[in-house]
């Protein structure tokens, strides 16, 4: 990596142009390296290879208008100097915003099992009673059960569990826990 900056002092460049060439080698890895995190992670690995390959074209083209901007703006350095810092400062910039968005992982919020009941309960409009009986149905009592545990007769359960059930979607029970089981995922 030192070679480069060795061959300018030999050659005895004048030092604005030393630290020109200093910042574009220095930024020219830093787009490499973005252009390939970028590209080839931010999708599946099929579109990961057409991304890349589109990065290195696009980066292509940005190397040859940075060389452009160098011939336009060799007369004067301190401008050259300028342009090129702050062109590698957005580059740095666009990738510490876009970096955490793309790779760092998102904390997700683990609900409880009493507030995963209640968002079941209420997405579904479920009347207190209701909610009484279809935790009773996640245990997986039996309706007598279910009758004996809230001291009223099967049929009032029969007819609390087809509410459920229609409110729900469910043709039966074990659908019914199919579906609970799925939301709280």
């Amino acid at each position: 990596m030192v070679i480069p900056f060795v061959i300018f002092a030999l050659r005895q460049e004048p030092l604005p142009s030393m630290i020109f060439w200093m910042i574009s080698y220095f930024s020219f890895g830093f787009y490499a390296v973005f252009r390939i995190i970028l590209l080839v992670d931010a999708a599946d690995e099929k579109k990961g290879l057409y991304l890349a390959g589109l990065g290195l074209l696009v980066g292509r083209i940005g190397d040859a208008l940075g060389e452009g901007l160098l011939l336009t703006l060799e007369a004067r350095p301190v401008l050259l100097i300028l342009m090129t810092s702050l062109l590698f400062a957005a580059a740095v910039a666009v990738f510490f915003k876009l970096y955490p968005l793309l790779y760092l992982p998102r904390a997700e919020v683990k609900l409880s099992k009493e507030e995963q009941f209640e968002r079941f309960a209420l997405s579904y409009d479920l009347s207190p009673r209701e909610r009484e009986l279809m935790r009773l149905i996640l245990e997986e009592k039996t309706g007598g059960e279910i009758a004996d545990a809230l001291s009223i007769s099967e049929n009032t359960v029969k007819y609390h569990v087809r509410n459920i059930l229609q409110k729900t979607g469910c043709k039966n029970r074990k659908e019914l826990l199919v579906l609970y089981l799925d939301r709280e995922d």
